[in-house]
């Protein structure tokens, strides 16, 4: 796969804290064993009081600007909020690296000259012009502005972006080579983690695809960004309003709401007839859950003249979703009538159930066949089910993919090809918000999908999350979740796309849906259309 030649340097600071070093050099290592890689550790001219020594990388780049005491206290203020928050996050298996501060095997900067194909600048200082005898096309990665996501978190922002840019060796232009965002998550520290496990994940993937191909694949899209005058020191007012808001009024809204108020968003799915592209979706007829359970990810298909809508049923006892259908034909879905309590013998049946979750019944028909394709990421399979007793029976068809951390999968045919849109998670961290890759084929079963060259096609926790697919007036439309912080599934857009190939897509929004928060409707992130009924789902605040 790789060659043995091939020379990676990864350039930290002297004083910096070595658990992302570590983290990235044991994925580096896992995922390329024959490419030789070396750690190189730069000094700093910068004179450190000591108890300034053990900030985090996150706040060491602030330091440049620390003139008079004051600062200094700001940034000891800012470190205790650091410290804590890395407490209570590095004891979950996935974040153990943040507190893994042990040495690491490395080279001291030298001033002779050192020759590399990539090197890795992990280094908080000046990666234009430091160290100018480490020559090789230098990879940098930024988070925004320093201290890296406070801005946004104390702000309640909704996504979180890195940028990885590069300067090709012999060459002074900054160039962007791939950028992304996630949603943000409530703490500071876990939006920081969760978005350093990401952009990790694709600097091994841009090694991969140097050493594979000779040249690196730069993505569409990507944003460059001034990396330098980005650096500031918040102020006392914000640190304090900050750890207000993380350490009690975040964890008291979340005992009251779980504990005291024993309420919580439930998910629920409502139907219409007709197009509800052309309709106000607040005339749509809701469908009570069953007891216990609650119901979202609709998709509705008519076959043989009876409509059925299949759904993600969550059985709150087994602690899982299962598929069920229940039959539209004959239920009273009008205007006039906002809510149906179904009869027994109209309850959503199960109708496909695993030992692992399943959700997101993605279904279409080929052939005179009905097909299925759940959401089966905790199997980290793509399935194909097979209907052979429709609606009601379902047998494993095919295994699409394996070992792949994939979840709301779409496949469809245009120009005699197929295509397959998923949320694919480059991180192996079930982040399903934030990817969209693109896979084509000859045919729906076929064992070589194709992955664009490009992938993923969409990095955006806004844009990339399937909420549904419909073909409409000869058009093909994609809808996408919109991710809000700390909020799977705020809101929903549709898009018709405009164009597919193997290698290329694009398309455009055509309409964008809020949660109605007057009616209590806290979300609502799925929308499907099969030219009789429209169907999608939304979450209530009701008691748990």
């Amino acid at each position: 796969m790789t060659e043995s030649g091939f020379k990676i340097a990864l350039v930290v600071d002297e004083n910096a804290h070595r658990g992302e070093a570590r983290n990235l050099l044991a994925g580096l290592e896992a995922a390329h064993p024959n490419i030789c890689i070396e750690v190189i550790a730069l000094k700093t001219d910068l004179k450190l009081p000591y108890r300034l020594k053990s900030l985090p990388n996150s706040i060491f780049k602030t330091l440049p600007l620390a003139k008079t005491m004051s600062d200094i206290l700001k940034l000891r203020a800012l470190s205790f909020v650091f410290a804590f928050e890395k407490r209570l996050i590095s004891k979950r298996r996935h974040y153990k690296w943040l507190k893994n501060n042990a040495s690491l095997k490395v080279l001291s900067s030298t001033e002779s000259d050192q020759s590399f194909d990539a090197v890795i600048w992990l280094s908080n200082q000046n990666h234009r012009t430091a160290a100018p005898h480490i020559k090789g096309d230098r990879l940098s990665l930024s988070f925004g502005a320093s201290p890296d996501l406070f801005h946004g978190a104390l702000h309640n922002q909704d996504s979180a972006a890195f940028y990885i840019n590069i300067i090709e060796n012999n060459a002074d232009q900054i160039r962007p080579i791939i950028t992304g965002s996630i949603m943000t998550a409530n703490r500071w520290l876990l939006t920081h983690a969760n978005l350093t496990l990401k952009a990790h994940a694709f600097l091994i993937k841009l090694i991969g695809e140097r050493a594979d191909r000779g040249h690196w694949i730069f993505r569409d899209g990507a944003r460059s960004l001034d990396l330098e005058a980005k650096a500031y020191i918040p102020s006392i007012g914000d640190i304090a309003a900050y750890a207000f808001k993380s350490f009690l009024k975040h964890p008291v809204q979340k005992f009251w709401d779980k504990s005291i108020r024993r309420q919580a968003p439930l998910w629920s799915i409502s139907v219409m007839r007709g197009d509800g592209l052309n309709q106000n979706l607040n005339t749509a007829t809701r469908i009570q859950n069953p007891k216990n359970r609650f119901l979202a990810d609709p998709y509705v298909i008519t076959v043989d003249g009876q409509s059925y809508c299949f759904v993600e049923d969550f059985f709150f006892d087994a602690k899982k979703g299962k598929i069920s259908a229940f039959k539209l034909s004959g239920l009273n879905i009008s205007a006039s009538n906002p809510s149906v309590t179904l009869a027994p013998e109209a309850t959503p049946r199960v109708v496909l159930e695993e030992g692992f979750h399943l959700s997101f019944p993605f279904i279409f028909q080929q052939n005179g066949a009905t097909y299925m394709i759940p959401e089966t990421s905790a199997a980290k399979q793509i399935r194909l089910y097979k209907a052979t007793r429709f609606p009601y029976s379902w047998k494993l068809e095919k295994i699409l993919m394996d070992h792949v951390d994939a979840a709301d999968t779409m496949v469809f045919e245009h120009n005699n090809l197929w295509y397959m849109l998923t949320n694919i998670c480059s991180a192996n961290r079930s982040d399903h918000q934030s990817e969209l890759h693109l896979f084509s084929a000859t045919d729906f079963m076929s064992d070589m999908w194709v992955p664009a060259a490009q992938n993923p096609i969409i990095f955006n926790s806004k844009k990339a999350r399937n909420a549904g697919f419909f073909r409409r007036d000869q058009n093909i439309y994609r809808v996408n979740q919109v991710q809000a912080r700390a909020q799977y599934g705020y809101a929903f857009e549709v898009n018709q796309i405009i164009e597919i190939t193997p290698n290329q897509y694009s398309e455009t929004c055509i309409k964008r849906v809020e949660p109605e928060k007057k009616t209590g409707m806290a979300r609502t992130h799925h929308y499907h259309f099969n030219g009789d009924y429209t169907v999608f789902d939304h979450s209530f605040i009701e008691p748990r």
